[in-house]
């Protein structure tokens, strides 16, 4: 993993205060509202960062990609802070595990990811099925 380690652990514990924050603004706030300022200050945070490191797709396949990317990406944020909003974080969160399923089907599937894919389709049963008992 090459010391992609920290970095792992450091997304999972800001993701996990995100949702918890996400889950105490959506009592109050509207979706939309709430994701519209979301985005248009993590714009402003990363500026700096994009304009020293600025490179803009070369060609017609990488903006059609990068055009669908940020289409599912408002798609996702919206209905996961609809889903803040209407469910309680501990019943959420493990059942949106379920896109790690998912995730490693795709990955397989469009991106030839097969390095111990018999081991990472138990995993992720595993996870999946541990959700599905948290909820029931």
């Amino acid at each position: 993993m090459n010391g992609a380690l920290p970095f792992i652990l450091a997304a999972m514990l800001s993701s996990a205060v995100s949702r918890l924050t996400q889950r105490y603004v959506m009592k109050n706030v509207a979706p939309f509202a709430y994701s519209w300022v979301v985005q248009l200050v993590s714009t402003f945070l990363f500026l700096p960062l994009a304009l020293f490191h600025w490179e803009l797709p070369m060609t017609t396949l990488s903006w059609v990609v990068l055009a669908g990317a940020s289409i599912l990406w408002v798609l996702v944020d919206l209905t996961a802070l609809t889903s803040f909003k209407k469910t309680e974080v501990s019943i959420r969160e493990p059942v949106t595990q379920s896109k790690l399923l998912w995730t490693l089907i795709f990955g397989i599937l469009f991106l030839g990811e097969r390095e111990h894919y018999k081991q990472k389709i138990i995993a992720s049963i595993i996870v999946v099925v541990g959700a599905i008992i948290l909820i029931l």
